[in-house]
């Protein structure tokens, strides 16, 4: 009897464990469309209005000193 309760209390984690990875899972794939759509919108609003917007066509991002902080420098060097 009390290896069949051990086996019970052990399924049951295991099916929460699982429950809950799921649901992480889902919430992160809901943040994700979420921003994709956002993004999305956004682009349709400067594709609809391209006047008022201004390009930065004299900026590069760079990468600096193998780090992620990331720096504008000018085309003209």
């Amino acid at each position: 009897m009390k290896n069949l309760l051990i086996l019970i209390i052990i399924f049951a984690v295991v099916v929460l464990g699982y429950w809950v990875y799921q649901d992480a899972e889902m919430k992160k794939k809901n943040k994700v469309n979420q921003l994709i759509h956002e993004a999305q919108q956004s682009l349709n609003i400067v594709k609809s209005y391209p006047d008022n917007f201004m390009p930065h066509h004299d900026k590069v991002a760079a990468l600096v000193q193998s780090s992620e902080r990331w720096m504008t420098e000018s085309n003209h060097l």
